[in-house]
């Protein structure tokens, strides 16, 4: 079953409950990707796949409306704290297949999450104002 960050129920990890994301049988650089996504993004339309375990060192990313616009993150083959990303173009298949994927390797975290935000169309969460 598909979880996002911003939804509270029983199919889904809050981004408040990061406790969820790090209980996740998913390697510890692969869970700190995701909860930096939850806290500096408007994750709301963020998911990820946990239904298939898949490996511990890769996870799959995806718009929550538009489960076909995804991302998989992998740190398979990469040094400590770096990461690789197949962006998926599933609306290129028709019509130009050998633009279906997009691959990215030994990515530092702050990359990740920038491709990962512009693929998936989030946006950063506002600064709190001061009081």
């Amino acid at each position: 079953m598909p979880k996002d960050c911003d939804k509270p129920d029983n199919t889904a990890v809050a981004a408040a409950d990061m406790g969820a994301i790090w209980a996740m049988n998913k390697d510890r650089n692969l869970k700190r990707l995701l909860l930096a996504l939850c806290e500096r993004m408007e994750a709301k339309n963020l998911a990820f796949e946990t239904r298939n375990p898949d490996h511990p060192g890769v996870i799959r990313v995806f718009h929550r409306h538009e489960s076909h616009l995804g991302a998989r993150i992998h740190t398979l083959g990469q040094e400590p704290g770096r990461y690789g990303i197949q962006l998926d173009f599933p609306d290129l298949a028709d019509n130009r297949p050998e633009l279906v994927s997009d691959s990215r390797e030994d990515l530092d975290l702050e990359h990740a999450i920038e491709i990962i935000a512009i693929h998936l169309e989030l946006f950063p969460r506002p600064e709190p104002t001061p009081s």
